[in-house]
């Protein structure tokens, strides 16, 4: 998100416009957009609505390669300044948050074998696969596959989630997960818990990783490649401090 034609400086006893423009960069849409204005000091400016809020605004694609945009205007009245005052500085912030979503979606190799990794198919990785996001702020940074075979074969993937932005994660929640076409279970760790499949986020915690750790019980004994696809929802707010200084 961009901010812009946030005035600097503004008289007293003059109209107000703080204009703030929202671009989406990220590759999804972003829902329930909502925008507040908080520090500002009544007794000096009065703002008429403090918040506001857009329903969406769409994500990068093919057809809308710069992603969407919306403009966001508060208006209110600067009111004078104490008798023998020359100027006074507020500081204030915008908060913005909103709501949005990633999908996390590999070709991985399913390989119930312990002991012949490799049968002309595919081979599983051994360690931890690294990936450069999935175009926005939270996103699966790494994952490692776990083969266990036995009396029952199953696959567990360990998905680290990090939060890339300049932002704070407020909650994480669990879509749709499955392999090929088969669904698989998958739970949170990491976080507060609300359920299994959604966490709350503590404040103190931002910058620690979670995991998505997701099974899949195997019926195959051979190798083979497969779509992977894992999807996340998540809710997200920006703090964006501000400065204006009220002149004569």
């Amino acid at each position: 998100f961009e901010e812009r034609f946030f005035p600097r400086e503004a008289y007293q006893s003059s109209p107000l416009s703080l204009s703030l423009l929202l671009r989406n960069d990220a590759a999804y849409d972003v829902n329930n957009v909502r925008v507040s204005l908080a520090g500002l000091d009544n007794q000096y400016i009065d703002v008429h609505s403090p918040d506001a809020q857009i329903a969406l605004i769409e994500g990068k694609s093919l057809f809308n390669p710069k992603g969407g945009q919306a403009d966001v205007t508060f208006e209110g009245i600067v009111k004078p300044l104490y008798q023998g005052a020359e100027y006074n500085t507020q500081n204030f912030r915008v908060y913005l948050s909103y709501d949005s979503k990633i999908e996390f979606a590999p070709t991985v190799c399913i390989n119930p074998s312990l002991y012949e990794l490799f049968d002309s198919g595919c081979q599983v990785p051994n360690g931890q696969t690294s990936f450069g996001g999935q175009g926005g702020p939270v996103s699966v940074a790494s994952m490692r596959e776990i083969i266990r075979s036995g009396y029952t074969n199953e696959v567990e993937f360990r998905l680290t989630l990090r939060n890339q932005g300049k932002g704070k994660v407020k909650k994480v929640r669990l879509g749709e997960a499955k392999i090929g076409n088969d669904p698989m279970t998958c739970e949170l760790r990491g976080g507060t818990f609300i359920t299994s499949r959604e966490a709350a986020i503590d404040p103190l915690l931002q910058r620690q990783d979670m995991e998505v750790i997701c099974v899949k019980k195997l019926k195959d004994r051979r190798s083979y490649l497969t779509p992977m696809y894992v999807e996340l929802f998540y809710e997200y707010e920006l703090d964006l401090r501000q400065q204006l200084t009220i002149r004569k």
